[in-house]
């Protein structure tokens, strides 16, 4: 498992527990007009930070990822010798100067 940190960028000790937080949570209904039944129920939230873990199974929606990594699993990889691994021992020094690496991802 990678390591895990705090929103004031600081680590989680191991074995300390990771919460996983949210905001501005909402719950909304779809109801069919036809019967005026209840046909599903979305649960939402304007933002989250931290591991979201269990059996889930299925994740729909609009999901805006914001991901921040170290690098650090990277000292520990292994490899198999072909050219991308290869590539990617030669960038692990740059990658795991302890700076962040940030990206933007959206799941649809």
């Amino acid at each position: 498992m990678p390591q895990q940190y705090k929103p004031d960028g600081s680590p989680y000790a191991q074995n300390e527990i990771v919460p996983f937080t949210i905001n501005n949570p909402f719950i909304e209904f779809a109801h069919d007009q036809a019967t005026n039944e209840i046909v599903g129920v979305r649960l939402g939230f304007g933002g989250a930070m931290g591991m979201l873990s269990g059996p889930i199974k299925s994740l729909t929606g609009n999901v805006n990822i914001d991901l921040l990594d170290r690098g650090e699993g990277l000292k520990n990889a292994s490899s198999d010798g072909n050219l991308f691994d290869q590539v990617i021992v030669a960038l692990a020094p740059y990658l795991t100067s302890g700076d962040p690496i940030e990206a933007k991802a959206q799941l649809l």
